[in-house]
């Protein structure tokens, strides 16, 4: 029979992350007794039916601590390498307009860059079950092919070929990695997770200034497919130590691979259009940055620094939000800033 203290502690929601391997290791960290014990044995089938899990209470969680912390400036290396080099495809926009793919109209140059960023958001899907199922072992692995796929990229010659490197293989590598570290960060935290997940955000905005000036720069006295490998042994001088420290603190999960219970859900899927909806209106400008600049007059050295002063200037909005979730409701927050975004 379950304690009706843990009843009151608790409160059901459907399975919008990952919920079961967190709230397995909560539940018996908290207790060995056999009511938990039943409880967990509860969850886990409760899960292969697609039903409703219980939440452990916010006293589960560290919070803090050197392992945390460490895993959170580990998935901030990562973002670094993944989203800040994204950032990046605006330099590569504009050289390949008057380069390599000078006879291809600007958009049909931009469908490797949106096919980077598509494939890349779908790689995410998988990112996640497969870090809860093998740990942070992953991540390395996956590194290795990201870094190969940059390679390959600074090889390319014809429109297919960067299709392929940058668009296809970049794109889900990308995202595989995204998921895999993003994963392991909000199990250490749980009321301080806005400002985890901030500290962990600002290094998008950080490789979002590194990667686009030193494209720029080193695009002017190297070849191109110098300047790209450089980008890639500086992604993989990064993220080795990152691979290492970035590790889960719950059991691996093994129940079904995707939790599609979530999807029925209905604030979920409203969650999901609205991130949706704020993916489109943010990124596809970053693409076309640099190239709209140049055409309206301004100095192409200027314009191709638009990116980068762009990232060094989203550092606070990216960070201190976090910490203001923690305080008020983090859709709240969020609500505000797409306000005055828009």
């Amino acid at each position: 029979m379950e304690d009706p203290d843990a009843q009151d502690q608790s409160v059901t929601i459907p399975p919008v992350t990952d919920i079961t391997t967190t709230t397995t290791k909560m539940l018996l960290e908290s207790s060995s007794s056999p009511e938990v014990s039943n409880e967990v044995k509860h969850i886990e089938d409760s899960t292969l039916h697609d039903a409703p899990v219980p939440i452990p209470s916010d006293s589960s969680f560290p919070e803090g601590g050197a392992k945390a912390w460490t895993v959170a400036t580990g998935n901030a290396v990562t973002l670094l390498c993944t989203w800040g080099y994204l950032y990046a495809f605006g330099v590569y926009q504009t050289y390949y307009e008057t380069h390599q793919l000078r006879d291809h109209s600007p958009s049909t140059i931009a469908w490797i860059g949106s096919l980077q960023f598509f494939f890349m958001c779908q790689g995410t899907l998988g990112g996640g079950p497969i870090f809860d199922r093998f740990g942070g072992a992953t991540i390395l692995p996956v590194t290795v092919v990201y870094v190969f796929a940059i390679m390959m990229t600074s090889l390319c010659k014809t429109l297919w070929q960067f299709i392929l490197a940058q668009g296809l293989l970049q794109g889900v590598s990308l995202g595989l990695m995204l998921g895999l570290s993003s994963a392991a960060t909000p199990q250490y935290f749980r009321k301080r997770r806005g400002a985890a997940m901030g500290l962990a955000v600002t290094g998008s905005s950080l490789g979002g200034v590194i990667f686009p000036a030193a494209l720029v720069a080193m695009l002017q006295h190297l070849s191109f497919g110098w300047s790209v490998r450089v980008c890639g042994f500086i992604i993989l001088g990064l993220m080795l130590p990152a691979s290492f420290v970035i590790r889960p603190r719950l059991p691996s999960r093994k129940t079904q691979f995707f939790l599609f219970a979530a999807f029925k859900d209905r604030q979920y899927q409203m969650l999901l259009c609205a991130i949706f909806c704020h993916f489109m209106a943010t990124f596809t400008p970053v693409f076309y940055l640099s190239t709209f600049a140049e055409r309206h007059g301004m100095d192409p050295q200027l314009a191709n620094y638009l990116i980068a002063i762009l990232n060094a200037a989203s550092w606070p909005g990216r960070f201190f939000p976090g910490i203001i979730g923690d305080k008020v409701h983090i859709l709240r927050s969020e609500g505000i800033i797409l306000g005055l975004y828009g």
